[in-house]
């Protein structure tokens, strides 16, 4: 079995040179690509499968590209004894039903709220209660609480999973601990040629043993990585999250080949034109785009060049959280966060803010691409872009959703 890690700044890199390696796997008698593609977010599946079909110009099916929880659901169902699989809300309650059992619970009236924390506290130690070592500390730490001891977590842990099992339902730690013991069994019989592991930042120690038994059945392993997640292992270890570990630092027991992808003669042209645009639209922010990143002034406008979303909202919730620490009067509630899609983003922001220890509020009111000064600077940037090919003048008698001004 051989494994590689591709590292770039870029996405588009990165994707580029994926969809290169991953013509060894494409089969031109039956036009399958036979690879199972494991990705973190929706989203990701859905552009990934568009760039591969495009690198292939149609000449493949569909790739399979799934989230985690995507392929567990299928695979659950080549189990010996598939079972329902049990929603977020009946596993909080279940939770709240068996707090009351354990030393915590009968010290409290445990409610929905410390149901929720405790069952993120399982999830985050998935795999590790069943070995024997001293949680305390680390359960203190995650729930954030004095009174709340790892042996409590342990019990309730193992209560909520004799009870899952009481009931013939899984949730997906089960399924997942459930196939690592059927692939161990079965590490003969190959799944595919090619497993990839693309943009994952970190694992929890059941997804690294259950991508560690996966591997076992493919011939060749490739894990893409950002360039920025080396750091990662430190803010894991900062924020208490012992038991993770990044995915790089899971790749490389594996002694991998790692491939440095470097950027196309395309990606400098690309960026010219932009810069041409930036110059004749918004000359200020021209001269910004081009000076280095310590050339800038000290406050007034940034720019930060991420490779990636994930790395898009880490780099924006650690200078949230490193002005909080350098400025302590200085009040979250003014900082407003603009994203292009709050559908897109919530669920990642949310995750991130999290592991930073940012506290976010989404705003439900009128999108900001809905006022009239941000439609007429959008219709600007479409026909430069030859999406349109004239600018509506009625859209600036449309009323502003504000009100007067």
């Amino acid at each position: 079995m051989s494994w590689t890690v591709l590292v770039a700044e870029s996405l588009e890199e990165r994707d580029r040179e994926l969809c290169r390696r991953l013509e060894s796997a494409w089969n031109p008698k039956t036009g399958q690509l036979e690879a199972q593609l494991l990705v973190p977010t929706l989203q990701r599946t859905a552009y990934l499968q568009a760039r591969i079909v495009e690198h292939f110009e149609g000449r493949c099916w569909l790739p399979r590209v799934e989230t985690l929880e995507q392929f567990l659901r299928r695979q659950s169902q080549s189990l010996e004894e598939p079972a329902p699989w049990i929603s977020d809300e009946m596993r909080i309650l279940m939770i709240q039903a068996l707090l009351p059992e354990t030393e915590y619970g009968k010290r409290r009236s445990p409610g929905r709220g410390t149901a929720r924390r405790f069952l993120e506290v399982i999830e985050a130690l998935s795999g590790v209660w069943r070995e024997d070592r001293d949680l305390d500390p680390l359960a203190q730490k995650l729930l954030g609480d004095p009174h709340a001891y790892g042996h409590t977590v342990v019990e309730l842990a193992r209560r909520y999973e004799r009870r899952l099992r009481e009931r013939n339902v899984r949730d997906w730690r089960l399924v997942a601990l459930d196939l690592i013991e059927a692939w161990r069994r079965q590490a003969g019989s190959p799944l595919g040629r090619t497993l990839v592991v693309d943009s994952f930042s970190r694992l929890r120690p059941i997804e690294a043993d259950l991508l560690d038994a996966l591997a076992a059945r493919f011939l060749e392993v490739i894990v893409t990585l950002s360039g920025s997640d080396s750091d990662l292992d430190k803010e894991l270890n900062r924020r208490g999250l012992l038991v993770q570990r990044s995915v790089w630092s899971w790749a490389k027991r594996h002694r991998p080949r790692v491939v440095f992808c470097r950027p196309s003669e395309d990606d400098g042209s690309r960026s010219a034109g932009l810069r041409q645009v930036a110059r004749r639209l918004f000359e200020p922010v021209a001269a910004l785009l081009e000076a280095p990143p310590l050339a800038l002034p000290p406050g007034g406008l940034r720019l930060l060049r991420p490779a990636t979303r994930r790395e898009e909202v880490r780099r924006v919730a650690r200078e949230i959280r490193d002005s909080a620490r350098s400025l302590p009067a200085l009040d979250l509630q003014g900082i407003a966060l603009v994203v292009p899609s709050v559908q897109a983003y919530r669920e990642l922001i949310q995750e991130v803010f999290q592991e930073y220890g940012v506290p976010v509020v989404f705003f439900q009111g009128v999108p900001l691409a809905s006022h009239p000064e941000v439609r007429r600077a959008l219709k600007l940037l479409r026909l430069l872009a030859r999406e349109e090919g004239r600018l509506d003048r009625r859209d600036d008698r449309r009323p502003d959703p504000r009100g007067p001004t």
